[in-house]
């Protein structure tokens, strides 16, 4: 098995959270990253290996947790390992297991340059004796111990603070002043740093000075301050359409050549060079992107000495307005709503419905209300939108917002009228025949109703001077309300 420039991360089993390499295998990684892996049951939180032989060089092994032994790694019966520049921060094993950075069980090992930081149970623990060795190693923040002693040899070996850039959010490089510096040594050191950076970048007067020396402990060498440019900061989206993004930086220094530009969609930044722009520029824009979708652009400044490492930012490209909704079903007092097709934008675009009639916009539970309520199309569905006004032509329009929260126009709206309402009272000594409410679409007809008069009273008119007592209402466009009006004859007093 080879991994080269690969992430291992989030990864959880039972045995070698992140990587299980098994009897009778051979396994290289390099420049690569394994971090936040989990084993559940057995040994090895990042990787365990059982197999004929192992080289792990320019790596991170970062925040891996295992219940047993080995939150780093762990060697269990294995060939030979070698592990040689890599950085090691904040494993960790079981409360009462060993070996927060590396568990060795019956195996052969050469552990050289490597950073072991913060580490819980030593750092290393060997099982045995006499079977590894250790050699320009830096500890340190490892408070149960760094080792248990028991390595063939532990040579030039340093303790101090690897004073990294920001473990907390993954930046492992080294500031000037970190005890790695200039303490590691050539003899199988990787050409490059997992930045590329050739080795050696030696410093005169600190660490080990001399022919082949001047390498640094760890995944990364430290770069001189003042030589290299400093990295730029506060990479951001300044601006943005529905299908570019324009990005501005912080440049830092006054002594780069230029800026590299790295560019992807999504959030894990590819390592392809998007660009390469001239000293003190601070703004870079691209275009032909997808609509509603989030980018990341990193920057890096760069001389002839170098560059350090890559500042990095995310952006969201534009939503596009909405088309008009679909409105449907209509009652006197509501009606359907679908977000309407086709408008271009990603399924996980978020909507909000407006009711411009009433000046209200769509609550989840269909009802109106004065704040915005986003969901996909998906969750909308076919909304039913109650609380509107009968009789009323309604206009009903959609807005959109793209993934960072930044809104669209309202999209064109729809219109459609709820319905109007036709009621039919009786007066006294009479009732109404048929339905005495009927709901009508606008422009639609009623169905017959009646006047009948009861205990031998007489029917008069209808309220509105029509004098048949059944009557058909047609082309319905307002609410209306008539009532039949009677006479009373000689059973007047009973329907008093």
């Amino acid at each position: 098995m080879t991994l080269i420039s690969s992430r291992v991360y989030g990864n959880s089993a039972e045995v070698g959270g992140g990587i299980n390499v098994r009897s009778d295998s051979c396994a290289t990684l390099t420049f690569s990253t394994i971090s936040n892996n989990s084993a559940k049951k057995y040994n090895g939180g990042g990787l365990i290996f059982r197999g004929d032989y192992l080289e792990v060089s320019d790596c991170k092994i970062i925040g891996n947790t295992t219940v047993l032994n080995g939150g780093g790694l762990c060697l269990y019966s294995s060939g030979f390992a070698t592990i040689i520049n890599c950085t090691l921060s904040g494993n960790q094993c079981g409360e009462s297991y060993q070996g927060g950075g590396i568990y060795i069980y019956n195996s052969f090992s050469e552990i050289t340059n490597t950073i072991f930081e913060g580490h819980d149970n030593y750092a290393i623990y060997e099982s045995d004796s006499d079977l590894s060795n250790l050699s320009h190693c830096l500890f340190f923040n490892n408070p149960d111990g760094d080792s248990n002693g028991n390595f063939n040899a532990a040579t030039n070996c340093v303790s101090g603070d690897p004073l990294f850039v920001d473990a907390a959010n993954g930046d492992f490089h080294l500031q000037d002043g970190s005890a790695a510096i200039d303490c590691g040594t050539s003899i199988s050191a990787p050409a490059t740093d997992m930045d590329g950076v050739a080795r050696p970048v030696d410093r005169y007067g600190v660490g080990y000075d001399g022919e082949n020396e001047g390498y640094d402990i760890g995944a990364y060498e430290c770069l001189f301050a003042g030589i290299i440019p400093d990295a730029p900061s506060d990479v951001a989206a300044t601006s943005a359409t529905t299908q570019s993004i324009t990005w501005g930086w912080q440049d830092n220094s006054d002594n780069e050549t230029g800026f590299t530009i790295y560019f992807t969609s999504g959030t894990e930044l590819s390592w392809t060079v998007a660009d390469t722009l001239t000293t003190n520029t601070t703004s870079w824009t691209t275009s032909s992107l997808a609509v509603n979708t989030q980018y990341t652009l990193g920057v890096r400044a760069f001389n002839n000495m170098g560059a350090r490492y890559c500042a990095q930012g995310d952006g969201w490209t534009l939503a596009l307005p909405p088309v008009a909704p679909t409105l449907s079903n209509p009652t006197p007092f509501s009606l359907d709503v679908t977000i309407g097709a086709g408008d271009g934008n990603p399924a996980y675009t978020k909507y909000a419905v407006y009711c411009d009639t009433m000046g209200l916009w769509a609550q989840a539970n269909g009802t109106l209300g004065s704040s915005k309520v986003w969901q996909t199309a998906a969750n909308w569905g076919t909304a039913t939108i109650s609380g509107l006004s009968g009789g009323t032509l309604h206009r009903i329009a959609v807005m959109a917002r793209n993934g960072d929260g930044i809104e669209s126009a309202l999209g064109p709206a729809a219109e459609a009228r709820t319905q109007m309402t036709l009621t039919y009272n009786a007066a006294p000594c009479g009732i109404i025949e048929g339905d005495a409410v009927q709901w009508i679409d606008y422009g639609g007809d009623g169905s017959p109703v009646t006047a009948v008069p009861v205990l031998g009273n007489f029917f008069v008119d209808w309220s509105d001077g029509l004098t048949t007592t059944t009557r058909v209402d047609t082309n319905i466009t307002t609410n209306l309300n008539f009532t039949a009006n009677f006479n009373p004859g000689v059973a007047w007093i009973l329907c008093k």
